[in-house]
Protein backbone atom coordinates (compact mmCIF):
# COMPACT_ATOMS: atom_id res chain seq x y z
CA UNK A 1 0.00 0.00 0.00
CA UNK A 2 1.45 3.57 -0.91
CA UNK A 3 0.35 6.25 1.09
CA UNK A 4 0.94 10.02 1.17
CA UNK A 5 -0.45 12.57 3.78
CA UNK A 6 -1.64 16.47 2.71
CA UNK A 7 -2.75 18.70 5.37
CA UNK A 8 -5.67 17.30 6.62
CA UNK A 9 -6.17 14.55 3.82
CA UNK A 10 -4.79 11.17 3.89
CA UNK A 11 -4.57 9.28 0.28
CA UNK A 12 -3.63 5.47 0.10
CA UNK A 13 -3.93 3.10 -2.98
CA UNK A 14 -4.04 -0.63 -3.54
CA UNK A 15 -4.67 -3.17 -5.54
CA UNK A 16 -7.56 -5.63 -5.70
CA UNK A 17 -7.40 -7.15 -8.71
CA UNK A 18 -8.86 -5.98 -11.35
CA UNK A 19 -9.69 -2.99 -8.80
CA UNK A 20 -7.44 -0.47 -7.56
CA UNK A 21 -8.81 1.04 -4.53
CA UNK A 22 -7.82 4.49 -3.53
CA UNK A 23 -8.62 5.50 0.15
CA UNK A 24 -9.38 9.06 1.15
CA UNK A 25 -9.21 10.24 4.93
CA UNK A 26 -9.95 13.46 6.47
CA UNK A 27 -11.26 16.47 5.04
CA UNK A 28 -11.35 16.66 0.71
CA UNK A 29 -11.91 20.34 0.66
CA UNK A 30 -10.55 22.98 -1.78
CA UNK A 31 -6.80 22.71 0.18
CA UNK A 32 -5.95 19.15 -0.36
CA UNK A 33 -8.43 18.22 -3.50
CA UNK A 34 -5.28 19.67 -5.95
CA UNK A 35 -2.98 16.77 -4.11
CA UNK A 36 -5.13 13.77 -3.99
CA UNK A 37 -5.98 14.94 -7.55
CA UNK A 38 -2.05 14.89 -8.93
CA UNK A 39 -1.86 11.43 -6.85
CA UNK A 40 -4.96 9.95 -8.68
CA UNK A 41 -4.37 10.80 -11.92
CA UNK A 42 -0.39 9.73 -11.47
CA UNK A 43 -1.72 6.30 -10.21
CA UNK A 44 -4.03 6.11 -13.48
CA UNK A 45 -1.54 6.88 -15.36
CA UNK A 46 0.78 4.40 -14.46
CA UNK A 47 -1.66 1.53 -15.31
CA UNK A 48 -0.89 1.82 -18.75
CA UNK A 49 -4.18 1.41 -20.21
CA UNK A 50 -8.40 1.35 -18.62
CA UNK A 51 -8.28 1.22 -14.82
CA UNK A 52 -11.53 0.37 -12.71
CA UNK A 53 -11.31 2.54 -9.97
CA UNK A 54 -12.92 2.74 -6.75
CA UNK A 55 -13.05 5.67 -4.70
CA UNK A 56 -12.93 4.71 -0.50
CA UNK A 57 -14.82 7.51 1.25
CA UNK A 58 -15.33 6.16 4.23
CA UNK A 59 -13.37 8.25 5.90
CA UNK A 60 -13.87 11.12 4.59
CA UNK A 61 -15.03 13.49 7.56
CA UNK A 62 -15.71 16.51 5.67
CA UNK A 63 -16.56 17.34 1.81
CA UNK A 64 -17.12 20.64 -0.02
CA UNK A 65 -16.98 21.66 -3.78
CA UNK A 66 -13.29 21.38 -4.04
CA UNK A 67 -14.32 17.47 -3.42
CA UNK A 68 -16.88 17.18 -5.81
CA UNK A 69 -14.48 18.64 -8.36
CA UNK A 70 -12.10 16.37 -7.79
CA UNK A 71 -14.71 13.16 -7.96
CA UNK A 72 -15.99 14.94 -11.36
CA UNK A 73 -12.51 15.28 -12.66
CA UNK A 74 -11.66 12.50 -11.65
CA UNK A 75 -14.82 10.48 -13.34
CA UNK A 76 -14.42 12.49 -16.73
CA UNK A 77 -10.55 11.13 -16.37
CA UNK A 78 -11.92 7.59 -16.09
CA UNK A 79 -14.36 8.05 -18.69
CA UNK A 80 -11.94 9.07 -21.20
CA UNK A 81 -9.88 6.26 -20.62
CA UNK A 82 -12.66 3.56 -20.77
CA UNK A 83 -12.33 2.43 -17.32
CA UNK A 84 -14.67 2.49 -14.05
CA UNK A 85 -15.38 4.40 -10.90
CA UNK A 86 -17.31 3.43 -8.59
CA UNK A 87 -17.48 5.09 -5.09
CA UNK A 88 -17.77 3.48 -1.51
CA UNK A 89 -20.12 5.99 0.93
CA UNK A 90 -21.97 4.58 3.53
CA UNK A 91 -25.42 5.52 4.19
CA UNK A 92 -26.14 8.44 5.67
CA UNK A 93 -22.52 9.38 5.74
CA UNK A 94 -21.66 12.72 4.85
CA UNK A 95 -19.94 11.63 1.28
CA UNK A 96 -23.42 9.89 0.75
CA UNK A 97 -25.46 13.18 1.36
CA UNK A 98 -23.23 15.31 -0.64
CA UNK A 99 -23.48 12.54 -3.67
CA UNK A 100 -27.29 12.09 -2.93
CA UNK A 101 -27.42 15.89 -3.27
CA UNK A 102 -24.93 16.82 -5.91
CA UNK A 103 -26.52 14.00 -8.18
CA UNK A 104 -23.35 12.11 -8.20
CA UNK A 105 -25.43 8.94 -7.34
CA UNK A 106 -27.30 8.80 -10.02
CA UNK A 107 -24.32 8.83 -12.89
CA UNK A 108 -21.94 6.81 -10.62
CA UNK A 109 -22.07 3.53 -8.54
CA UNK A 110 -22.17 3.98 -5.03
CA UNK A 111 -21.73 1.11 -2.56
CA UNK A 112 -21.95 0.65 1.61
CA UNK A 113 -18.74 -0.98 1.95
CA UNK A 114 -15.24 -2.22 -0.51
CA UNK A 115 -15.88 -5.68 -0.42
CA UNK A 116 -19.25 -4.73 -2.82
CA UNK A 117 -17.61 -2.43 -4.60
CA UNK A 118 -14.63 -5.15 -5.99
CA UNK A 119 -17.51 -8.53 -5.89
Amino acid sequence: MREAAMASLTVSFYTHAPFTVVELAGELQHATSPGAEAQILDTMGAAGGPVRLVLNLTGVTFLDSGGVNLLAKTSRAVRAGNGTLSCVAPAGSRPDRVLTVTGFNQFMKVYQTVSEAVS
